[in-house]
């Protein structure tokens, strides 16, 4: 689970989900519509991906868009509906048209007013998987690419990404612009209480309304502050598990196989011996001969 905060610019998300995991970008947003990625669906039709982890349709979303995972709604829902312009973004490509830099472009905007929100999404083109890397949709897949990409121009309202599948991928993930992390008070609240007197009753009667409204922003930013720093710190195990990830697949690529390579040096001493002594009876053979010869 990861946090990108409203006004951050050109961010781009890449992962390569390792051949047998198949993980898969999972775009939201905080009050439960579902952006880019594998849309979550009822019956047979559900993607792999989500059964994979335990997700066996819209009822089950509620799972993972829980408060402690950042989300303010547990109800699944996709853009097109009235509140939410804009239509589920699942990369769009084929065999043929798929490129890890293109895939399907899709605006969403809040039809309260909001600026508008451009979604580049790729997705690797294994739609409505059975199986890992499998898609059942003609021409939508590939067994040879796990890597998928999402782009978003600028982000008009915070978003929350999850990478649904084993858990078994790297991640490369940079941005343009991040804006910085601020607490401010309501509007027209006035948190300067040093211009309070208390001198005399009255004057304190009329100081503890803005007391009361004070202590209530201090609570809102603490608060704010608080989820905040939950969302990084999930953002930090999600790099630590990925670092960790990374360092595995590095130590399968890297270590030596001990046994493998005792093995081979036993072969190779072996046939080192064996064409010592077959060299050694060549060169005995010309002395046999003129032994006979003489005799």
């Amino acid at each position: 689970m990861s946090y990108i905060p409203k006004g951050a610019k050109g961010v781009e998300i890449i992962i390569d989900g390792l051949p047998g995991a198949e993980d898969d970008i999972q775009l939201f947003t905080r009050d439960g519509y579902h952006l880019a990625g594998t849309k979550i669906e009822d019956g047979a039709d559900n993607d792999y991906t989500w059964r994979a982890n335990g997700i066996t349709g819209t009822a089950d979303a509620a799972k993972i868009m829980t408060a402690e995972n950042g989300f303010l709604s547990g109800d699944y829902k996709l853009p097109g509906d009235g509140v939410m312009s804009g239509t589920f973004n699942d990369g769009g490509a084929t065999k043929d048209t798929w490129s890890l830099g293109g895939g399907s472009t899709v605006a969403f905007q809040r039809t309260a007013g909001s600026g508008e929100m451009h979604i580049t999404y790729s997705g690797d083109y294994d739609r409505l998987q059975d199986t890992p890397n499998k898609g059942s949709i003609p021409g939508r897949d590939n067994p040879d690419t796990t890597r998928e990409r999402i782009y978003i121009d600028e982000v008009t309202e915070d978003l929350l990404v999850i990478i649904s599948g084993k858990g078994i991928f790297n991640i490369d993930t940079t941005w343009g612009d991040m804006p910085k992390v601020t607490a401010t008070l309501p509007e027209g609240s006035d948190a300067n209480l040093s211009v309070l007197s208390i001198e005399t009753q009255a004057r304190a009667q009329r100081a503890l309304p803005r007391v009361d409204q004070a202590m209530i922003n201090t609570n809102s930013i603490r608060a704010h502050l608080g989820s905040m720093q939950n969302r990084l710190e999930n953002t930090v195990t999600n790099l630590e598990i990925q670092a960790e990830n990374l360092q595995a697949s590095e130590s399968r690529i890297s270590d030596a196989d001990a046994a493998g390579e005792m093995t081979e040096f036993a072969r190779s001493q072996i046939l080192t011996r064996t064409a010592t002594a077959m060299l050694a009876q060549a060169n005995s053979l010309p002395g046999l001969l003129a032994g006979l010869l003489n005799g």
